[in-house]
């Protein structure tokens, strides 16, 4: 049986299945629709769906927000997850949206914003005028390490993000990441696409990592 830590959250089997639109559903989905509006971006123009980092919408999984929603308000937030789920199904937006929602809440909570930093404990949607959301399209956040094929508009973003695979000498950059300073004042995230591709080296790094966080 896989060691789990009983500080990990383990989101294997928390998705629901998008469900199928029918005549009869006459609302939408509850985290279909952005806080602010959002004016795309004209580097994703051609994108049929957007990257994750730059998406706002995530259907048929409100359940596994709702869930990371009240472990947020709780304040038993674990230190670390996983995200499983078939190819496809929306685990690298969930992260990015995650991501912003707590970066924006660490935003809020040290700085002198407030006017313009509304309270968004409803959904995991921020505002996308927002310095958290900003920084995180632009791949600039100074908190936030994403080991992936990630912020290239124009690439062949997809396939490339598909074919990533974490090595150890990616894996090594979290610790000295995690230890530095976070720029403002809160929570310093890492998403680590593709995991299950990892190897053996690749696994046994990050597992120390989990086991003995910087």
């Amino acid at each position: 049986p896989q060691e789990r830590d009983d500080q990990t959250l383990d989101m294997l089997g928390g998705f629901e299945a998008p469900s199928q639109s029918s005549p009869q559903q006459s609302q939408p989905p509850a985290f279909n629709a952005s806080p602010a509006p959002y004016v795309q971006p004209s580097a994703f123009e051609n994108y049929a769906i957007l990257p994750p980092y730059a998406n706002t919408v995530l259907k048929g999984h409100d359940h596994a927000q709702q869930d990371l929603l009240s472990l947020w308000k709780s304040g038993r937030f674990p230190h670390a997850m996983a995200l499983t789920g078939t190819k496809g199904i929306g685990k690298a937006t969930l992260a990015f949206l995650l991501a912003r929602f707590i970066l924006y809440k660490t935003d809020q909570n040290q700085n002198a914003q407030s006017a313009l930093l509304e309270d968004v404990e409803e959904s995991l949607l921020i505002p996308t005028n927002s310095r958290s959301f900003t920084q995180v399209l632009s791949g600039g956040h100074p908190d936030l390490l994403a080991l992936g094929h990630f912020f290239d508009p124009g690439s062949d973003e997809e396939q490339t993000r598909a074919e990533y695979t974490p090595l150890v000498d990616d894996i090594r950059k979290v610790p000295s990441f995690l230890t530095k300073t976070a720029a403002y004042g809160g929570w310093r995230i890492v998403i680590v696409d593709n995991a299950d591709r990892m190897n053996v080296s690749a696994q046994n790094a990050l597992l120390k990592i989990l086991e003995e966080p910087p």
